[in-house]
């Protein structure tokens, strides 16, 4: 199995999509995946090279867009840019996870973060990359 470090985090990639799978136990996260196999920057970015992270046995998901005022009164101005995610990684955060402690499996917390007050927490069982 891929891990996030494989894909570099999906350090300056753009969120494409949320894709609800399995009546909402299941989560895709769609990219367009900028990086090349030698770590440079793809030079073909206008053709998407779309690779996923697939959250199993979801058990929360929050999502806070941190817009400023400006984005505030002028949505229509937003572009792909506000969806360039600084970082994926997993979050030692007992206080989140604890609360399923009760559970015959491990859940972990993974945060998707952007470089301003954006972010999306993850808990679930596992993750794919596809």
């Amino acid at each position: 199995m891929k891990s996030l470090a494989s894909v570099r985090n999906f350090q300056e990639c753009i969120l494409e999509d949320v894709r609800w799978r399995h009546f909402g136990t299941i989560v895709e996260f769609v990219f367009n995946y900028i990086w090349a196999d030698d770590g440079s920057v793809r030079s073909e970015l206008l053709a998407p090279a779309r690779k996923s992270i697939v959250f199993h046995n979801l058990q929360e998901l929050h999502i806070v867009n941190g817009l400023n005022s400006y984005q505030s009164l002028h949505p229509v101005e937003l572009n792909w840019g506000i969806s360039e995610v600084a970082s994926v990684r997993v979050i030692e955060d007992e206080a989140l996870v604890g609360r399923y402690s009760n559970l015959p499996i491990a859940v972990h917390h993974i945060r998707c973060s952007w470089e301003v007050a954006r972010r999306i927490d993850v808990v679930c069982a596992s993750i794919e990359i596809l």
